[in-house]
């Protein structure tokens, strides 16, 4: 194990150790400590939920400017953005490891279309501000309505591939 493997597991421990103390607390005032634990757990569950949910739809915002923008200015940090917000997702899944956190996994998949519209949103908000951003709002409605993409090409595929998967301006 090289110290990286170590520091994480350090860091694993500390954050369950959190954990263990909130409830704790919780059995001193009153609360059942397993219930209080379940509760910590639960909600760590739900916050990772978000934060993925969030890199994710922040992903899908940056693909969305690659593809639309009507110079090349930001293309290099927008790309940089897109692997950052994938490199989140994964830590959150621990994708394609076989310690995968399958509800997350499950959770994204079943909201992928939530995720995509989220970004559509968001790409929109900038598109107002910035001349050089494209309000696609009604090609996207009519030409690709449904996300493009699953969880796992959008995890896996290059950014080339995820682009030619929307369409084309007009």
């Amino acid at each position: 194990m090289d110290n990286e493997e170590l520091l994480e597991r350090v860091e694993m421990l500390y954050e369950e150790m959190c954990r263990v103390k909130r409830a704790v607390y919780a059995s001193i005032n009153g609360e059942a400590f397993t219930e209080a634990f379940n509760e910590e757990v639960y909600l760590e569950a739900k916050q990772e939920q978000k934060q993925s949910y969030a890199a994710l739809m922040r992903m899908i915002e940056h693909l969305l400017k690659i593809k639309y923008c009507t110079n090349n200015r930001n293309y290099d940090h927008w790309c940089g953005e897109v692997e950052n917000h994938r490199n989140r997702v994964s830590d959150y899944i621990l994708w394609g490891t076989k310690k995968q956190d399958t509800n997350l996994k499950k959770y994204l998949e079943n909201n992928i279309q939530d995720v995509y519209e989220d970004g559509i949103k968001e790409y929109k908000k900038d598109a107002q501000k910035y001349s050089d951003l494209i309000d696609i709002s009604r090609l996207i409605s009519k030409e690709c309505p449904e996300c493009p993409w699953d969880l796992e090409q959008l995890m896996d595929d290059d950014i080339e591939d995820l682009l030619a998967r929307l369409p084309d301006m007009e």
